[in-house]
């Protein structure tokens, strides 16, 4: 997609298309190429869950998880857990591969969130995980959404894994962006915050790595203290 007299063009294997105005509502699945004023403002982590089977009474009893509250831990690293049924979701850990193919073996990621898990429940440890998946999470340089305009494109996003009400509040906003009506969004924090683009390729990943690793050990060290 890109700017061309009178609006934006955007063009497919199979065609092209002209409009006034565009709307990137991608977020996370944002691709390697092209969207050139949009790319550069986030990087899509993959964030990973493993799903228990039903639990027993007995588990239940033992866990003493009277209400279905979810929690996330206060690591920099952290794990998320919820109930959906009478299984226990957990979710955590994060993966950056260039472009958005979750490739290569992911099982070992897979197999440290269930050590995470026995060690939260230990009266977990014989209970089988029955679903494992992962997906693209969008984070922006500071942590936080990005919606605005930039000429005749209109975008959003960097929900940094709160998208059910971000994306929500966005598509709200987007469509009075669209339709001329900014006025009434000027005190939203996130609306065309001039945030610092995110530097290129490979330096976005060696970014991203070392800013890991740093978190890691501080996890470790606030463990021995």
């Amino acid at each position: 997609m890109s700017r061309v007299a009178g609006g934006v063009e955007l063009r497919a294997a199979q065609g092209s298309l002209k409009a006034d105005q565009a709307v990137v509502g991608l977020n996370a699945y944002l691709p390697t190429r092209g969207l050139a004023s949009v790319r550069p403002r986030a990087v899509s982590l993959f964030s990973f869950i493993i799903l228990t089977e039903p639990l027993s009474a007995e588990h239940w009893k033992i866990i003493g998880w009277q209400g279905r509250q979810g929690y996330s831990d206060k690591r920099r690293l952290h794990n998320y857990v919820r109930l959906t049924g009478n299984r226990v979701l957990f979710g955590g850990r994060v993966r950056y591969r260039f472009g958005l193919q979750a490739t290569g073996s992911l099982m070992d990621v897979y197999e440290t969130l269930h050590q995470q898990l026995i060690e939260t429940f230990p009266s977990l440890k014989d209970v089988a995980i029955t679903h494992r998946w992962c997906g693209p999470v969008a984070i922006t340089w500071s942590r936080r959404p990005w919606i605005g305009r930039e000429g005749p494109i209109s975008a959003a996003l960097g929900y940094s894994g709160m998208g059910v009400s971000l994306a929500t509040l966005s598509g709200r906003v987007l469509a009075d962006l669209v339709m001329g009506e900014e006025k009434r969004w000027s005190d939203l924090l996130y609306l065309n915050d001039p945030m610092l683009a995110l530097p290129p390729e490979p330096f976005r990943f060696l970014g991203f790595q070392g800013g890991y690793y740093a978190m890691r050990v501080a996890d470790l060290l606030d463990q021995w203290r």
